[in-house]
């Protein structure tokens, strides 16, 4: 599917970028939140400045192949969703795509 996504001559779907992730482990530590609180940073204006960066470090991957546009492709972001809404303050598009068990299992014993 990425490479498809990345056919398109305005799309930029790089490999799975998975840093999202990171994200999601440092807003769901109470200790994190708590001293950001401190500083007078609330976790929307916190999760608005991470979806500037994701969006930033996505987006010069998409200039530096010449497209406008970038995807990103990473299966485990499917849990993240209320999380990257709230980051891109809910103006995201999502194409949701089912694959069949049997290729999911090839694909995953293929993987290092």
């Amino acid at each position: 599917m990425r490479y498809i996504l990345d056919a398109h001559p305005r799309l930029a779907c790089p490999p799975e970028s998975k840093f999202l992730l990171a994200i999601q482990c440092l807003v769901a530590h109470p200790q994190i939140l708590h001293g950001l609180e401190s500083l007078g940073c609330s976790i929307d204006d916190l999760l608005v400045d991470f979806g500037r960066l994701a969006g930033g470090i996505l987006g010069r991957y998409a200039s530096q192949v010449g497209k406008p546009r970038w995807v990103d492709k990473t299966p485990n972001y499917y849990s993240l969703l209320p999380l990257i809404d709230r980051m891109f303050e809910r103006n995201c598009l999502y194409v949701f795509i089912t694959r069949h068990p049997l290729d999911t299992i090839e694909s995953l014993a293929a993987s290092p």
